[in-house]
């Protein structure tokens, strides 16, 4: 099954979201995904969230180490 998460949501709640997400695996099975929309494209499509984690984890590292914060 896939969770579609807006994507403001599956940013403001990106922790919570994927504590969610093993949780539901963990007592569920494999068979649950939760996706929000890429954007970085001229056709959005959908992405895995822990996809889209990653990828906001790596931006923020870059920006936070180009003498940002």
């Amino acid at each position: 099954m896939v969770v579609p998460v807006p994507n403001p949501q599956a940013t403001i709640l990106l922790p919570q979201l994927l504590k969610l997400e093993r949780y539901v695996k963990e007592r569920y099975g494999e068979g649950v995904e939760f996706h929000t929309l890429d954007i970085t494209e001229t056709e959005p499509k959908p992405v895995r969230l822990i996809e889209a984690a990653k990828t906001l984890t790596g931006e923020w590292r870059r920006l936070k180490g180009g003498g940002g914060w």
